[in-house]
């Protein structure tokens, strides 16, 4: 019996050492392949994990601006010209020295536009009509003047003003990226008002006239893109409004006007 546990103890031995390097041994065996290449197996190259960071996305571009289509706006700006006023007789020819004289008006304008572009390739064509309230305005007096080489002490006076112009004109222009260069010409009308007058002591001769008048105008400008439905422009415009003439009842002198008007205004368009 004593024999025969004696000889039973290095088998359980044997059995439970068995069992452990059963459990143990292919875990060591994976951390130890894990950690470091096998040496076994040349040319296997073992790669770091990478993150990959997501593109993100790229930003939303406005549309351009097309030029095409019905607009309005409004507009503000300055103006002054030529108003000449001329003195003379029929019968005389340059009696009078100075025999014109000019006011000079000068003053601020706003008003509203409206039109149509129609765009192809890189031009641009269309139509525009604009009305302008105006405080152009001038007056001024020449005091003494000669007449028929003599000295008179009185005075040539003249006064002018340009109450309302519109406009109906036709554009062309060229488009480059968001700036749109332009020209344009067509008919003008206009409301002015004149007063002139030539005194010798009390004796005064004074001549009005007043009304609306025709004419034409031509200028040019440019317009930038605000958005795609808005834009800013800066034109210029020479405004002619023809002269007039009148006889006054006193001295029976020839009195005739001229009205011509630069104007250069800033303003915004809506296009739909």
């Amino acid at each position: 019996m004593g024999n025969q546990m004696t000889k039973g103890q290095p088998i359980t031995r044997t059995l439970i050492a068995t069992c452990v390097a059963v459990v143990f041994l292919p875990g060591a065996v994976f951390a130890q392949n894990t950690s470091q290449p096998s040496s076994s197996a040349p040319g296997v190259t073992f790669l770091p994990k990478t993150t990959t960071t997501p593109t993100p996305p790229a930003p939303r571009v406005p549309a351009p601006m097309q030029w095409s289509g019905f607009y309005i706006g409004g507009n503000v700006g300055y103006g002054g010209g030529d108003a000449n006023t001329t003195f003379s007789f029929d019968d005389c020819p340059g009696c009078f020295n100075p025999d014109t004289v000019n006011p000079e008006p000068m003053g601020w304008m706003f008003g509203f536009q409206g039109g149509m572009n129609y765009r192809w390739t890189a031009f641009v064509t269309g139509f525009e009509v604009d009305f302008t309230k105006s405080d152009i305005a001038g007056d001024t007096s020449v005091s003494p003047f000669k007449f028929d080489g003599g000295t008179i002490n009185g005075a040539l006076h003249v006064d002018q003003s340009l109450t309302w112009v519109s406009t109906f004109r036709g554009r062309f222009g060229v488009a480059a990226g968001g700036m749109l260069y332009f020209g344009t010409a067509g008919v003008a009308v206009g409301h002015v008002n004149h007063f002139s007058s030539i005194s010798e002591g009390p004796n005064l001769a004074p001549l009005t006239d007043e009304g609306t008048r025709f004419g034409w105008t031509i200028g040019g400008g440019v317009e930038g893109a605000i958005t795609r439905n808005m834009s800013w422009r800066a034109q210029y415009l020479y405004i002619n409004l023809g002269e007039t003439s009148a006889t006054d009842d006193v001295i029976e002198a020839k009195h005739t006007w001229i009205s011509r008007t630069n104007t250069f205004t800033g303003g915004i368009n809506f296009i739909f």
